[in-house]
């Protein structure tokens, strides 16, 4: 894998020693969560993006794989509710099992989220709306959209 091209590098660390099957680097494993998203999986675009940077790894073994080897924490405010640990720089997936954990050095420093590009979510309450109710999904829409209009700054809406 030495001949990876600029996008894998972020992903797959350049240098792996003969024991790794598959590595993965921080921002690496922050893609991988990514795709804990039931959109990718529906669109087919998980399969395609496992071959890319873990040929031969199926998305279902990378997550068990690397929870087994205890790179996640708890994050609430992430739709998956894990996050990478900071002090994971790569995760090795060792061939014939097992795992290693390099970590960062005590100059180095993990970014949280290297993936996050703007808000990414909203959130809408629909406390008074009964979604089993007639015109129930006018009403979320309403809420919906009432969301994401534009403010100028001193309202809320939602």
């Amino acid at each position: 894998m030495s001949d990876l091209t600029d996008e894998r590098r972020d992903y797959v660390p350049l240098h792996l020693p003969s024991d790794v099957q598959w590595g993965f680097t921080h921002v690496g494993l922050h893609a991988l969560r990514h795709y804990t998203h039931w959109i990718p999986h529906s669109k087919g675009l998980v399969g395609p993006f496992m071959a890319k940077y873990w040929p031969g790894l199926t998305f279902q073994n990378a997550m068990k794989l690397t929870t087994d080897a205890g790179v996640w924490t708890t994050r609430s405010s992430h739709f998956s509710g894990r996050d990478v640990a900071e002090h994971v720089k790569e995760l090795h997936l060792l061939f014939g099992g097992g795992s290693r954990i390099i970590e960062f050095g005590s100059d180095e420093r993990a970014e949280t989220d290297p993936l996050r590009v703007g808000d990414g979510g909203i959130t809408v309450s629909l406390h008074d709306i009964d979604p089993h109710a007639p015109g129930a999904f006018r009403e979320i829409a309403r809420a919906l959209l009432g969301r994401m209009a534009p403010t100028s700054g001193n309202e809320r809406t939602g």
